[in-house]
């Protein structure tokens, strides 16, 4: 008879409690998901784009197109180069449950779903790495309640950006691990969730790509004697030539199409879309339902900005090793940066820099500072050192409870969708997608017909091979 050795006893006892706090981190979110676990979908400014896509991809699919970057069936059927300039994940995620046999809406609903929850798991890991499992639980869900994760699911309808905010902790917490620990798994972790990224929203991948390289620089800074520098330089480099044949024809085939009337419209103009500190640190407020065209508001949230602060001062004060230290203050800079990017003092930033006037809507760096505001309020709630007291680990736990709750509460105003729901057919035909293009005037299923080739001096105005496509 064998008995399990102390140091195996206690690495059983922590992964259960790991599995434990993962646990905690999934329900906790049920507030937050409770809105899209419906058979229909909520009402919102693009969600009727993606759903007659995702339809396209269904039918191109049953006639043997696995994937095209012409998809053939948008434009009233002429087809319409979507997959050459955008990212198909997110749609190809949703028509994957569509193809489960649930209904579209449902389809749709999951995907943001399953964004709010794999936030949710990816803030736990990472903060649990940084500063212990009760400190994660913190993370994970300020992350998911976080009032943009709600602007994309509930009324944008934006389901590549929700997807992509789900793997950006994700991307941070394997790359941490990998430049710490090596290793196989790690490597090919950390590529293929920035791949994914890639593939899935290229302007959070512009984003993100410098924020990645800097926080490398700092574990570098911390850990420049120990890391495994070689492997994390191969995973990006890995990442980056993965992605080359669909980020390649979306940088270098720009003159193609008519790509410049994605940022001729004062909605799409950055100019017109900045944010003021008013509205970033606004409390939540009741939707108007009297007024016709109500004004878009963007808030990060002041509970946040609060919780945030104070998480600072109290990881400085609680840690010395050098590896925390460095990364609260790098989180700091970096929320105050992407909140600065939001503002209208960064114009002559968004002026200077090429790429970046695509980004479109200032106030989406905003929606990335949600991430180290998390991370920064967990700390808070780090793990107390072994030999404290019960005492100490109590006061810690309650305070994470209290936190999380505080989190919560001041994001049910969020949960509501502003513009109520919208039924849909949950198994559309292709002669859907042609009625929605002629009703809307949004050919190709696209606003501004931004993909286009060049050459075209007319757009199509009707499906001329409807009866074919009946038969």
């Amino acid at each position: 008879m064998t008995t399990a050795s102390p140091r195996n006893l206690t690495s059983k006892l922590a992964g259960l409690r790991d599995h434990r706090a993962a646990l905690a981190v999934v329900l906790l979110c049920a507030v937050a998901v409770a809105p899209l676990l419906r058979t229909i979908s909520p009402c919102t400014h693009d969600g009727g784009l993606h759903y007659h896509r995702v339809v396209a991809l269904r039918h191109a699919l049953s006639d043997g197109t696995v994937f095209s970057r012409y998809v053939p069936d948008l434009a009233f059927g002429y087809g319409y180069p979507f997959f050459n300039y955008r990212e198909a994940l997110s749609y190809y995620s949703a028509l994957a449950l569509y193809l489960t046999g649930m209904g579209l809406p449902v389809a749709l609903n999951l995907v943001y779903v399953l964004s709010i929850v794999g936030s949710a798991i990816g803030a736990y890991l990472l903060a649990r790495d940084l500063f212990g499992p009760t400190a994660g639980i913190v993370a994970g869900v300020a992350y998911a309640y976080a009032p943009y994760q709600f602007l994309d699911a509930l009324l944008r309808g934006n389901a590549p950006e929700s997807v992509a905010l789900a793997l950006v902790p994700f991307i941070l917490w394997a790359f941490r691990r990998l430049a710490l620990n090596g290793g196989r798994r790690y490597f090919v972790l950390s590529t293929v969730f920035l791949v994914a990224l890639y593939l899935t929203h290229y302007i959070s991948s512009l984003i993100l790509t410098p924020v990645l390289i800097a926080y490398m620089i700092v574990l570098w800074w911390v850990y420049r004697r120990q890391g495994h520098w070689v492997a994390v330089g191969g995973a990006l480099a890995s990442a980056l030539g993965l992605s080359a044949l669909f980020l390649g024809p979306a940088l270098l085939e720009q003159d193609y199409v008519q790509l410049h009337m994605s940022i001729v419209t004062r909605n799409n103009d950055f100019h017109f879309n900045f944010a003021d500190l008013r509205e970033i640190l606004a409390l939540p407020r009741p939707v108007d339902t009297s007024l016709v065209n109500p004004p878009y508001q963007v808030h990060l949230g002041l509970v946040a900005a609060i919780l945030g602060a104070i998480g600072l001062v109290v990881g400085l004060v609680r840690w010395r090793d050098r590896e925390r230290r460095a990364t609260l203050v790098f989180l700091a800079l970096l929320a105050v940066a992407l909140v600065w990017m939001s503002t209208a003092s960064s114009l002559w930033v968004w002026e200077s820099l090429p790429l970046l006037p695509f980004v479109q809507f200032p106030w989406r760096f905003m929606g990335r500072a949600i991430l180290p505001l998390a991370l920064l309020g967990s700390a808070a709630f780090s793990e107390p050192l072994p030999a404290s007291s019960g005492k100490r680990r109590l006061v810690v736990i309650v305070g994470a409870a209290a936190g999380s709750g505080v989190w919560i509460v001041s994001a049910l105003p969020y949960t509501y969708p502003p513009l109520g729901y919208c039924p849909s057919k949950p198994y559309p035909m292709v002669s859907d997608v042609f009625a929605y293009e002629q009703q809307t005037g949004q050919v190709g299923v696209d606003p501004e017909g931004s993909y286009f080739p060049v050459w075209v001096k007319r757009r199509p105005v009707g499906p001329p091979l409807v009866a074919q496509y009946a038969a």
